[in-house]
């Protein structure tokens, strides 16, 4: 069973997407719970406990923000569940009781592996370039009114050029209900519009108060996300998940999802559906953070004019 996990966690990495397979499903298969043992101790009958068993789980298919609540309350008084957000797995400690309920929960919960291919066509990319995205060749800064080159900053996805240079386009392979990133653009913020969102740590999905966060650095960017979760029948849900990453003054980075902006369209299997204006807000969103200077005012940049095309592609089981 372990090497079945570990090939399908392979054939997750490498993004291995065949037409004409049977559909796979994550399975875990539950433990036998050891005979209970007791002592007399001071004339009482008291169970013996075994020591708690750590056990770690993917999550294949399956959402840990949709299961978190009820993973947490199926477990024993004394258990434990850890999301680990890099491998989309929790690492449970717990009486084999408690393992068991959450395996039924994972197994439960499974879907049908697809892998989603997505096509975003940038319109107006000069435009988007004044204001802190450059798709080609990597973002700017926007600070104090200067324009700054970032020293760390990435687009995701092969960048290909077409004839014109205002329009190009990425492609972008990610599971289906797994986030894929569209960009990530360092920026100067602004305390003021920030505060006016309702925010959600990345991680934990728990609400905070973003100026808490970011107090005492200036290390801040944008990420835009979109999560497509395929619905069958040819149609492919698409959500737009906008973040901010902040660096932490110990290393690495936290990452806050700006709540009452997720938006989600729905998109044909192989047909273009235009991102633009689809969100006023969340396009106001983005407006406000490449723009913190008030530089280019009246300009009306739509920082969603792009075109999305997505595929799903059945998974098939992994090899043995």
């Amino acid at each position: 069973m372990f090497k079945s996990i570990i090939c399908f966690a392979l054939m997750i990495g490498t993004l291995i997407a065949q037409d004409k397979t049977e559909g796979y499903k994550l399975k875990y298969e539950l433990m036998e719970v050891p005979t209970k043992k007791y002592a007399e101790i001071n004339g009482k009958k008291i169970e013996l406990k075994p020591e708690p068993l750590v056990k770690r789980y993917s999550l294949g298919m399956s959402n840990y923000a949709e299961l978190s609540e009820l993973i947490n309350i199926s477990l024993t008084q004394k258990g434990k569940a850890t999301y680990i957000s890099r491998m989309n797995s929790i690492l449970v400690i717990d009486q084999i009781e408690g393992h068991n309920r959450v395996i039924q929960i994972l197994n439960e919960s499974q879907e049908e592996a697809y892998n989603i291919h997505v096509e975003i066509n940038y319109k107006n990319t000069k435009s988007l370039a004044r204001k802190g995205i450059i798709i080609n060749t990597g973002p700017i800064i926007i600070k104090d009114g200067d324009i700054k080159t970032p020293r760390d900053i990435r687009i995701d996805g092969g960048v290909h050029k077409q004839s014109s240079d205002e329009t190009q386009k990425i492609t972008l392979t990610t599971m289906s209900g797994y986030p894929a990133k569209l960009w990530a653009v360092e920026t100067a913020y602004y305390t003021k519009s920030m505060s006016q969102y309702v925010w959600i740590n990345h991680r934990t999905r728990q609400p905070v108060q973003l100026n808490e966060h970011l107090r005492g650095t200036t290390n801040v960017g944008t990420e835009l996300y979109i999560k497509p979760k395929y619905r069958g029948n040819g149609i492919i849900e698409v959500e737009l998940v906008p973040m901010i990453r902040v660096k932490k003054p110990g290393g690495g980075y936290d990452k806050f999802e700006v709540q009452t902006l997720n938006t989600k369209v729905t998109a044909y299997q192989g047909r273009p559906i235009n991102l633009g204006g689809v969100s006023k807000s969340t396009n106001d969103f983005f407006a406000s953070l490449f723009n913190p200077t008030g530089m280019v005012k009246g300009d009306g940049t739509n920082y969603l004019d792009f075109t999305l095309t997505a595929w799903a592609k059945k998974v098939g089981p992994p090899q043995k």
